[in-house]
């Protein structure tokens, strides 16, 4: 198996992409450096960019179906108890 083609620019890389940033860099009119600064920058943000909220587990849900159905049971019960009280 043969290793990929890399160029070295202080830090090993594969040719193309070293291709792209110096073609990209050419074309911007700016330095290899500066095009790899704004390349890192960019990606930083999008690594920092607010991820969307995670969809709460099903189980979850059912906790809280319990949780209100429990209160509403316990309500019940407590009011047959008192008027069970005031009847007597």
């Amino acid at each position: 198996m043969s290793k990929p083609s890399t160029k070295s620019f202080g830090i090993r890389i594969p040719r193309e992409l070293c291709n792209w940033i110096d073609l990209t860099a050419k074309n911007k009119q700016i330095t290899r450096n500066q095009c790899i600064t704004c390349l890192i920058s960019y990606a930083k943000k999008q690594l920092t960019a607010t991820k969307p909220k995670a969809k709460q587990a099903w189980t979850v849900n059912v906790a809280w179906i319990g949780y209100f159905c429990a209160s509403v049971v316990i309500t019940l019960s407590l009011e047959g108890f008192i008027l069970q009280i005031i009847n007597i």
